[in-house]
């Protein structure tokens, strides 16, 4: 019999190779702002990615980028907890479902999307 494979940790994409030890230990011992900022760093990387892609024709490229930061952008959206100012929770989850839409405008009709725009509207709401 055949060991046991490990588990992946990307459950997103199960061939995705693990991260390596650092990054692993320093997701697990990261407080929750951490992650959240963590979260946003990954989400404009993939969405360069993506821009990047679509500028250069490679559209799988585009794609996998895209993907990527529309994921993460609706973990964002969907861990926001209105417990301290429910108005500002509803305007912040505003902001990212309209980045959301514009990813995945991005993707299916293959616009070009402003890396700076979107930069920067993604980490708006950690700056105030």
């Amino acid at each position: 019999m055949a060991p046991r494979q490990p588990t992946p940790i990307n459950t997103i994409n199960p061939q995705a190779p693990e991260p390596d030890a650092y990054l692993r230990t320093k997701v697990m011992t990261a407080r929750p702002e951490e992650l959240r900022l963590m979260l946003i760093d990954g989400a404009i990387k993939f969405a360069t990615q993506g821009r990047d892609g679509l500028v250069n024709k490679d559209f799988e490229a585009s794609f996998t980028g895209l993907s990527q930061a529309r994921d993460i952008v609706l973990e964002l959206m969907t861990s926001i907890g209105p417990d301290a100012d429910p108005d500002l929770a509803e305007r912040v989850k505003g902001l990212y479902s309209y980045l959301y839409s514009e990813l995945v405008k991005g993707s299916f009709e293959r616009v070009h999307v402003s890396r700076s725009y979107v930069s920067s509207s993604i980490a708006l709401p950690t700056r105030s």
